[in-house]
Order: C-alpha cells, then structure tokens, then sequence
C-alpha cells in the first residue's frame, strides 16, 4: 500500500508529521541494536570461555535489547528518508526503485541485522530456559548480527559525513 496525496491527502499530511517527528530519531536510535549486539557478543564469548552463568544470562538480555530496538531503527530508518526526500512515498518494503547505491547497501544490511537479531534472540530464549544453542552456532549468529549492524552504521556514516575523515583543527 503505497501512501500519496492523490490517494488520501489527510493520510499524507499525518504521514508528514510523523516522518518529521519520529525520522529525525534515527541517528540516535540505531545505536541501540548495534552497541548491544557488540556487548552480547563480547559477554556470550567471556561466558562461554570461563563458564559464567551470569554473563550468558547478561548475553541473552542484549541479544533481547538487539532485537526490540531494531524494529524501531528500521522505522525510523524509513520515516528519516521519508522526512529527507530520500524516499517519496511510505510503503512497508520501500521500493527499489529510490533505493540505490549507498542507501540500498545500507538497508539491505539493516533488514538482514534484523533478521540475524531475531535468530539470536531465539537463543536468548533458549539460555533464559537452559538449553543454549551450541556455542559455535550462538557466536556465529552473533558475529553475523554484529557485522550486519556494524556494516550498516558504517555506510549510514558514509552517507552523513562522506568517504573522508574530516580534517583534525
């Protein structure tokens, strides 16, 4: 379904205002999945090596926290693009179409952290009940969560600030 002012002009004017209110969250939202799929990646492995009860259970919270925090990353993800002309219509998959270079790589990668978040929150579930997946299999799902959230934040870098590094003053 695909939101225009020929459609339904009260729909887009709400639209509106909830893509500038609510998109402009994403640079500080999308910190959230990804700082705490690091910390539940880090804390899974310390658990594991030296048999800490404790920092399984603590891994198992953030790969939670991951999982709730990157639906909305996603959607203030969207509504940012929406705000900023990126994107000109709100559909819940946005199209290909508008979604090139940069910002299509940035997406895919977003989407695919979501999925992998999903994965490892399955396992969180697991550990909450005792019967953790194998650790190779947990770490792997990790890994892969860390990295597609990381991939992401780091071309949403690229897209905020360019290629270089500013210069030092």
């Amino acid at each position: 379904m695909t939101l225009t002012p020929e459609h339904c002009p009260r729909k887009v004017k709400m639209l509106e205002f909830i893509a500038h209110q609510i998109g402009e969250l994403h640079p500080p939202m999308v910190h959230f999945p990804v700082i705490s799929s690091i910390l539940a990646l880090v804390a899974f492995a310390f658990g594991t090596h030296f048999k800490r009860e404790w920092l399984k259970l603590t891994s198992a919270w953030l790969w939670v926290v991951t999982f709730l925090t990157s639906f909305p990353s996603l959607l203030t993800g969207h509504l940012f693009a929406l705000h900023l002309g990126l994107v000109q219509h709100f559909t819940p998959i946005p199209a290909e179409a508008p979604m090139k270079g940069l910002l299509r790589q940035h997406v895919l990668l977003a989407m695919t952290g979501t999925f992998l978040s999903f994965l490892t929150l399955a396992n969180a579930v697991q550990i909450f009940r005792g019967k953790s997946w194998p650790a190779p299999t947990q770490m792997l799902f990790g890994l892969a969560t860390v990295m597609a959230f990381g991939a992401a934040g780091h071309i949403g870098g690229k897209m905020v600030y360019g290629e270089g590094t500013p210069d030092a003053p």
